[in-house]
């Protein structure tokens, strides 16, 4: 199993008052659900996609009418971007959210984070000493059910838990 510690600073929003340039780091299926969901945000601005390949770089870049690039060099040096979100496979999560923290730019990245419990903290630390926001982005975690049972936790109300076994029911496509 997998543990990992919880922070000791609270969740900020990165999205505060001002409006937020995004970029969008891999323009895959998920980008494509990402950006159709936001696109009309009065808090952020997609301006950028970063892919490997210039073909389908180019394609949501056209589809959205934002810049591509397939050099992230370039991409950070002349957008300027806020926050990324990173939407490629895991495997190559910890170089992107290097890279970003190197730039001093927020993050929001694809569920699971990194591939160690190791490299996840090293990369929070990283950031923390940068200033640098991480969220990974899991919606099921602000389900209602779920902030009823971390406020539960949080509170104390139900002692200290020891283990927790949590399923999801099938068949459930409303929800998808």
């Amino acid at each position: 199993m997998l543990f990992l510690q919880p922070r000791s600073k609270p969740i900020v929003n990165i999205f505060d008052k001002n409006v937020k340039k995004v970029a969008i780091i891999g323009p895959g299926n998920i980008a494509h659900t990402y950006m159709q969901a936001l696109e009309n945000s009065s808090k952020i601005k997609f301006t950028a996609v970063l892919g490997r390949s210039m073909e389908s770089t180019s394609a949501f870049a056209h589809k959205y009418n934002i810049k591509g690039y397939t050099d992230s060099a370039a991409m950070y040096n002349t957008e300027k971007p806020d926050a990324v979100l990173i939407c490629t496979p895991t495997f190559t999560h910890e170089d992107f959210v290097r890279e970003a923290i190197e730039n001093g730019v927020h993050i929001m990245c694809e569920k699971p984070f990194v591939l160690s419990a190791d490299t996840a903290d090293n990369l929070f630390s990283f950031a923390e000493e940068k200033g640098v926001r991480i969220m990974v982005m899991q919606v099921v975690r602000f389900w209602p059910e779920n902030a009823y049972i971390k406020q539960l936790i949080g509170s104390g109300r139900a002692g200290e838990v020891t283990n927790v076994y949590a399923a999801m029911p099938q068949g459930m496509k409303d929800m998808i």
